[in-house]
């Protein structure tokens, strides 16, 4: 379905290729919106650039392209890869789960603990084409430095980093790749979300931190995820 999340989803633009749409939030006003990473819903491969209302609809690639949200905030910064689009579906009722799977969003984000790290959290992933992926917390927190899209490079700190369950990072592939950027982290165990996949390296996929952007304080401050 267009509006499942792990949907594939670009910009209609298709400047940087797609992604997956990574869940459902209420902003501040009320409005159904989704997230994903900021550099699958840009419009432009200047990901600095500010946002383009001629080309701010996302589409649902997987479903003949069909315009399911427009972007209206969003930015690539230190420890966040993270932008919102408001939903443009009509009638459209959000879920954070998805259908015929043990994945569903059961309460509102945490953060990530040591505890974490030394328990290797079991998690789940809403890979692309909502493709349920088991894998594990490796790092709490960690700073990487990831190739983008646009051609350039980016240090983000600050995120957790994952790997299959069970592996020791010794050149097993990551449990993301091409295409799961954006996709939703969530505690296996009480379906808490974690954070977005934003990219792979070596053996771990990387992560940002919702405290990161929904903490007090944060940019997004007040959003709510939708259960």
């Amino acid at each position: 379905m267009a509006n499942t999340i792990g949907t594939e989803i670009a910009n209609i633009s298709g400047a940087l290729g797609t992604g997956t749409l990574g869940g459902y939030v209420k902003n501040p006003a009320g409005e159904n919106c989704f997230i994903s990473c900021w550099h699958v819903l840009a419009n432009s491969t200047t990901l600095s650039a500010p946002i383009n209302p001629a080309s701010a609809s996302v589409v649902a690639v997987n479903s003949g392209n069909a315009v399911i949200g427009k972007v209206v905030a969003g930015e690539l910064k230190g420890n966040y890869d993270m932008g919102v689009a408001v939903c443009t579906i009509p009638g459209f009722q959000p879920s954070n789960a998805i259908p015929g799977t043990a994945f569903a969003v059961q309460t509102q984000y945490r953060d990530i603990q040591v505890s974490d790290e030394n328990e290797s959290t079991p998690v789940k992933i809403a890979g692309q084409n909502s493709i349920v992926i088991d894998a594990a917390i490796f790092n709490a927190t960690i700073s990487a430095t990831l190739p983008y899209p646009d051609t350039n490079s980016y240090t983000l700190s600050d995120l957790f980093s994952l790997t299959m369950p069970g592996d020791i990072a010794d050149g097993s592939p990551p449990p993301t790749g091409d295409g799961d950027s954006g996709g939703l982290v969530i505690d296996a165990a009480t379906g808490a979300p974690l954070g977005l996949i934003i990219g792979a390296k070596g053996s771990f996929s990387f992560a940002m931190k919702f405290s990161n952007v929904f903490g007090p304080g944060q940019p997004y401050d007040g959003y709510t995820f939708i259960i």
